[in-house]
Protein backbone atom coordinates (compact mmCIF):
# COMPACT_ATOMS: atom_id res chain seq x y z
CA UNK A 1 0.00 0.00 0.00
CA UNK A 2 1.24 3.33 -0.76
CA UNK A 3 -0.83 6.24 -0.08
CA UNK A 4 -1.02 9.94 -1.88
CA UNK A 5 -1.80 12.84 0.76
CA UNK A 6 -3.01 15.78 -1.04
CA UNK A 7 -3.32 19.43 0.85
CA UNK A 8 -4.16 22.79 -1.04
CA UNK A 9 -1.86 24.79 0.96
CA UNK A 10 1.33 24.78 3.22
CA UNK A 11 -1.24 25.05 6.48
CA UNK A 12 -3.19 22.31 5.58
CA UNK A 13 -0.51 19.71 4.99
CA UNK A 14 2.84 20.58 6.44
CA UNK A 15 2.57 18.98 9.75
CA UNK A 16 2.23 15.70 8.22
CA UNK A 17 5.21 16.37 5.84
CA UNK A 18 7.24 17.21 9.08
CA UNK A 19 6.16 14.31 10.24
CA UNK A 20 7.03 11.62 7.91
CA UNK A 21 10.53 9.80 7.99
CA UNK A 22 12.97 9.26 5.31
CA UNK A 23 11.71 11.98 3.17
CA UNK A 24 12.70 11.98 -0.01
CA UNK A 25 12.02 15.51 -2.09
CA UNK A 26 11.21 14.80 -5.99
CA UNK A 27 9.58 17.75 -8.40
CA UNK A 28 7.42 16.95 -11.28
CA UNK A 29 5.01 19.34 -12.49
CA UNK A 30 6.02 22.65 -10.71
CA UNK A 31 5.15 20.53 -7.67
CA UNK A 32 7.07 19.20 -4.82
CA UNK A 33 6.27 15.69 -3.79
CA UNK A 34 7.38 13.94 -0.64
CA UNK A 35 7.67 10.75 -0.23
CA UNK A 36 8.40 9.04 3.31
CA UNK A 37 6.91 7.10 5.74
CA UNK A 38 4.09 8.46 8.33
CA UNK A 39 2.52 6.11 10.93
CA UNK A 40 4.37 3.15 9.00
CA UNK A 41 2.96 3.53 5.90
CA UNK A 42 4.44 4.20 2.41
CA UNK A 43 3.05 7.83 1.43
CA UNK A 44 3.69 10.97 -1.01
CA UNK A 45 2.83 13.89 0.49
CA UNK A 46 1.98 16.74 -1.98
CA UNK A 47 0.58 20.46 -1.47
CA UNK A 48 -1.09 20.86 -4.72
CA UNK A 49 -2.15 24.33 -5.04
CA UNK A 50 -5.69 25.87 -4.50
CA UNK A 51 -8.18 24.97 -7.70
CA UNK A 52 -9.11 22.11 -9.17
CA UNK A 53 -6.94 22.32 -11.89
CA UNK A 54 -3.87 21.89 -9.62
CA UNK A 55 -5.62 19.17 -7.33
CA UNK A 56 -6.35 16.82 -10.62
CA UNK A 57 -2.81 17.93 -11.94
CA UNK A 58 -0.87 16.82 -8.41
CA UNK A 59 -3.41 13.49 -8.66
CA UNK A 60 -2.58 12.15 -11.72
CA UNK A 61 1.40 12.96 -10.98
CA UNK A 62 0.99 10.68 -7.45
CA UNK A 63 -0.98 7.98 -10.01
CA UNK A 64 1.16 7.90 -12.95
CA UNK A 65 4.73 8.89 -11.24
CA UNK A 66 4.47 7.18 -7.79
CA UNK A 67 1.93 4.25 -7.76
CA UNK A 68 0.03 5.02 -5.17
CA UNK A 69 -2.81 2.73 -4.56
CA UNK A 70 -5.18 5.23 -2.57
CA UNK A 71 -5.84 8.76 -2.03
CA UNK A 72 -6.23 11.36 1.00
CA UNK A 73 -7.44 14.88 0.16
CA UNK A 74 -7.07 16.75 3.14
CA UNK A 75 -8.13 20.64 4.61
CA UNK A 76 -10.31 22.85 5.46
CA UNK A 77 -13.31 23.68 3.69
CA UNK A 78 -16.88 25.75 3.98
CA UNK A 79 -19.49 24.57 5.85
CA UNK A 80 -22.94 24.49 4.69
CA UNK A 81 -25.07 22.97 7.56
CA UNK A 82 -26.24 24.62 10.39
CA UNK A 83 -24.91 21.86 12.78
CA UNK A 84 -21.41 22.53 11.93
CA UNK A 85 -19.09 24.80 14.05
CA UNK A 86 -15.23 25.41 12.87
CA UNK A 87 -13.69 22.29 13.58
CA UNK A 88 -15.83 19.82 13.19
CA UNK A 89 -14.70 17.35 10.40
CA UNK A 90 -16.70 15.94 7.01
CA UNK A 91 -15.92 12.72 6.09
CA UNK A 92 -16.86 12.51 1.93
CA UNK A 93 -19.20 9.92 1.26
CA UNK A 94 -20.05 11.41 -2.12
CA UNK A 95 -18.01 14.45 -4.03
CA UNK A 96 -19.45 16.56 -7.08
CA UNK A 97 -18.93 20.04 -8.91
CA UNK A 98 -21.55 22.36 -8.10
CA UNK A 99 -19.70 24.43 -11.13
CA UNK A 100 -20.42 22.13 -13.79
CA UNK A 101 -23.90 21.18 -15.83
CA UNK A 102 -25.10 17.47 -14.56
CA UNK A 103 -24.32 16.72 -18.61
CA UNK A 104 -21.28 17.59 -18.73
CA UNK A 105 -19.78 14.48 -16.67
CA UNK A 106 -23.29 12.09 -17.64
CA UNK A 107 -23.43 13.01 -21.51
CA UNK A 108 -19.83 12.78 -22.04
CA UNK A 109 -16.25 11.55 -20.64
CA UNK A 110 -16.50 9.85 -17.89
CA UNK A 111 -20.05 8.63 -18.83
CA UNK A 112 -20.89 8.42 -14.79
CA UNK A 113 -24.50 7.13 -13.83
CA UNK A 114 -24.57 10.49 -10.92
CA UNK A 115 -23.49 14.11 -10.72
CA UNK A 116 -21.45 12.53 -7.84
CA UNK A 117 -18.36 10.22 -7.14
CA UNK A 118 -18.53 7.54 -4.22
CA UNK A 119 -15.69 7.90 -1.88
CA UNK A 120 -14.60 4.50 -1.20
CA UNK A 121 -16.66 2.51 1.23
CA UNK A 122 -13.61 0.90 2.99
CA UNK A 123 -11.37 4.57 3.72
CA UNK A 124 -14.87 6.37 4.86
CA UNK A 125 -15.72 3.47 7.25
CA UNK A 126 -12.28 3.64 8.47
CA UNK A 127 -12.42 6.82 8.88
CA UNK A 128 -15.63 6.70 10.89
CA UNK A 129 -14.27 3.76 13.57
CA UNK A 130 -11.45 6.12 14.02
CA UNK A 131 -13.71 9.08 14.84
CA UNK A 132 -15.74 6.80 17.26
CA UNK A 133 -12.50 5.32 18.93
CA UNK A 134 -11.15 8.69 19.81
CA UNK A 135 -11.71 11.94 20.60
CA UNK A 136 -11.23 15.05 18.28
CA UNK A 137 -11.44 18.49 18.74
CA UNK A 138 -14.07 18.43 16.37
CA UNK A 139 -16.99 16.55 15.53
CA UNK A 140 -16.83 13.96 12.38
CA UNK A 141 -19.53 13.59 9.88
CA UNK A 142 -20.30 11.67 7.11
CA UNK A 143 -21.78 13.34 3.94
CA UNK A 144 -21.54 15.15 0.04
CA UNK A 145 -18.78 17.33 -0.53
CA UNK A 146 -19.46 20.21 -3.18
CA UNK A 147 -16.23 22.23 -4.91
CA UNK A 148 -15.92 24.77 -7.51
CA UNK A 149 -13.74 27.29 -8.90
CA UNK A 150 -14.82 30.08 -6.85
CA UNK A 151 -14.45 31.05 -3.06
CA UNK A 152 -17.73 30.70 -1.39
CA UNK A 153 -18.56 33.84 0.33
CA UNK A 154 -22.31 35.02 -0.35
CA UNK A 155 -25.63 34.24 1.70
CA UNK A 156 -27.18 32.98 -1.20
CA UNK A 157 -24.63 31.16 -3.13
CA UNK A 158 -24.43 29.55 0.06
CA UNK A 159 -28.49 28.32 -0.02
CA UNK A 160 -28.14 26.95 -2.90
CA UNK A 161 -25.11 24.48 -2.14
CA UNK A 162 -26.74 23.75 0.75
CA UNK A 163 -30.22 22.71 -1.02
CA UNK A 164 -27.95 20.24 -2.74
CA UNK A 165 -27.55 18.55 0.46
CA UNK A 166 -24.26 18.97 0.67
CA UNK A 167 -22.18 19.80 4.28
CA UNK A 168 -19.62 21.83 2.68
CA UNK A 169 -17.67 23.21 -0.01
CA UNK A 170 -14.51 23.79 -1.37
CA UNK A 171 -12.15 24.47 -4.64
CA UNK A 172 -10.42 21.21 -5.03
CA UNK A 173 -12.52 17.89 -4.09
CA UNK A 174 -14.29 17.13 -6.94
CA UNK A 175 -11.21 17.35 -9.02
CA UNK A 176 -9.60 14.44 -7.09
CA UNK A 177 -12.41 12.50 -6.80
CA UNK A 178 -12.97 12.58 -10.68
CA UNK A 179 -9.24 11.60 -11.22
CA UNK A 180 -9.26 9.12 -9.22
CA UNK A 181 -12.71 8.10 -10.50
CA UNK A 182 -11.48 7.39 -14.03
CA UNK A 183 -8.00 6.05 -12.79
CA UNK A 184 -9.92 3.27 -10.61
CA UNK A 185 -7.78 4.41 -7.03
CA UNK A 186 -9.50 4.34 -3.94
CA UNK A 187 -10.19 7.80 -2.65
CA UNK A 188 -11.20 9.54 0.36
CA UNK A 189 -11.68 13.29 1.35
CA UNK A 190 -11.24 14.91 5.04
CA UNK A 191 -12.04 18.21 5.81
CA UNK A 192 -12.01 20.43 8.76
CA UNK A 193 -14.69 23.51 8.93
CA UNK A 194 -12.94 26.33 8.92
CA UNK A 195 -15.98 29.08 8.27
CA UNK A 196 -19.83 29.57 7.14
CA UNK A 197 -19.00 30.11 3.43
CA UNK A 198 -20.50 33.36 4.13
CA UNK A 199 -19.98 36.94 4.06
CA UNK A 200 -17.68 36.63 6.74
CA UNK A 201 -15.98 33.48 5.32
CA UNK A 202 -12.88 35.04 4.34
CA UNK A 203 -11.67 36.24 6.97
CA UNK A 204 -13.04 33.38 9.09
CA UNK A 205 -10.76 31.17 6.50
CA UNK A 206 -7.76 32.97 7.09
CA UNK A 207 -7.99 33.45 10.77
CA UNK A 208 -8.82 30.02 11.55
CA UNK A 209 -7.08 27.18 8.77
CA UNK A 210 -4.00 26.63 10.06
CA UNK A 211 -6.08 26.05 13.62
CA UNK A 212 -8.79 23.65 12.17
CA UNK A 213 -6.61 21.47 9.94
CA UNK A 214 -4.88 19.90 12.56
CA UNK A 215 -8.05 18.04 13.38
CA UNK A 216 -8.51 16.66 10.05
CA UNK A 217 -4.71 16.09 10.12
CA UNK A 218 -5.04 13.93 13.57
CA UNK A 219 -8.08 11.53 11.43
CA UNK A 220 -5.67 11.03 8.48
CA UNK A 221 -2.72 9.52 10.67
CA UNK A 222 -5.80 7.63 12.22
CA UNK A 223 -6.79 6.17 9.20
CA UNK A 224 -3.50 4.89 7.63
CA UNK A 225 -2.97 3.38 10.94
CA UNK A 226 -6.99 1.74 10.48
CA UNK A 227 -6.07 0.68 7.01
CA UNK A 228 -2.64 -0.96 7.51
CA UNK A 229 -4.42 -2.90 10.58
CA UNK A 230 -7.14 -4.31 8.00
CA UNK A 231 -4.20 -5.58 5.49
CA UNK A 232 -3.11 -7.99 8.32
Amino acid sequence: MKVGIIGPSDEEISVLIGRSRTLVVTERASLKFYSGLLENTEVVLVICGVGKVNACIATQVLIDQFAVTHIILTGAAGGLDERLNCGDIIVSAQVGHHDLPAEILTEYHPWMNSIYMEADKAMVNACIRVADSAEFAGKVYKGIIVSGETFISCADKYKELAALGAMCVDMESASVAQTCYVNRIPFVVIRSISDHADEDSVEAFESNVEAVSLNSLALVEGLLVGLQSSLH
